[in-house]
């Protein structure tokens, strides 16, 4: 049976990189059954995405986009485990961001089979701001992102990467002249950081902003700032 996948891509969520938020260039498609890889597909941009299943059996399902081709494992855990999209420059995010999405016990009851593929990031966008009304003469020469994630594996730690390893993290994102000019008149501007859910949350609490400390330790990514101060 030909499983047919409805994309859809997140809505719109700058930085010296300003990709396409919500662009889809290409598309890797997976199928796992007992633990074993039984279809992979790469898709480019404006090919329609299917993979051709059985009826009965139940397949977890996996979508890994706008990182190339990913060629998969054949043992599903190795492949959760392994599958990771990594840049050596924060320029290597391109025109498109890292995008991933999951589906367990899939199952074909149809000669005529569709499949809502609900994409979403694999990228922080962190926004940045100051209120300066009580720092008169605050100026501010450089913004960049520090510590920011080399590495985002999209099915690892139940689909929530994190950096493990100090090797994978390098000074990111930083902003452009024109990022200062705003930021120096009390405008936002936004920065890109690859998914790295450090820390762990407080007890009964789900808002991830709210973590213990010294959980998060050197792995998290830092934003530097350098200032001058008139006087």
């Amino acid at each position: 049976v030909t499983v047919r996948f409805d994309v859809e891509c997140p809505g719109q969520t700058k930085g010296v990189v300003a990709p396409q938020e919500d662009a889809l260039c290409d598309m890797n498609l997976y199928a796992f059954c007992d633990g074993k890889l039984v279809a992979y597909k790469c898709l480019a941009d404006g090919d329609y995405p299917s993979l051709e299943l059985l009826y009965g059996p139940v397949y977890n399902l996996y979508a890994f986009a706008n990182v190339g081709p990913v060629e998969p494992l054949d043992d599903e855990d190795d492949f959760k485990e392994n599958c990771v999209c990594r840049i050596s420059e924060i320029w290597d995010l391109g025109e498109s961001l890292p995008m991933s999405w999951q589906q367990e016990g899939f199952v074909v009851r149809s000669p005529v089979e569709r499949v809502g593929v609900e994409l979403e990031r694999l990228v922080s966008k962190v926004c940045f701001s100051v209120d300066k009304t009580a720092l008169e003469g605050l100026q501010i020469n450089s913004i960049r992102v520090c510590q920011s994630p080399r590495a985002v594996w999209p099915f690892r730690y139940d689909g929530k990467s994190r950096v493990e390893d100090e090797s994978d993290v390098f000074d990111g994102d930083y902003a452009s002249s024109d990022d200062l000019r705003a930021v120096n008149v009390g405008d936002e501007v936004c920065f890109y950081v690859l998914e790295n859910c450090q820390g762990r949350l407080l007890e009964e609490n789900d808002a991830p902003w709210m973590k213990v400390p010294e959980k998060i330790k050197e792995k998290a990514q830092k934003e530097k700032i350098e200032t001058l101060e008139n006087t």
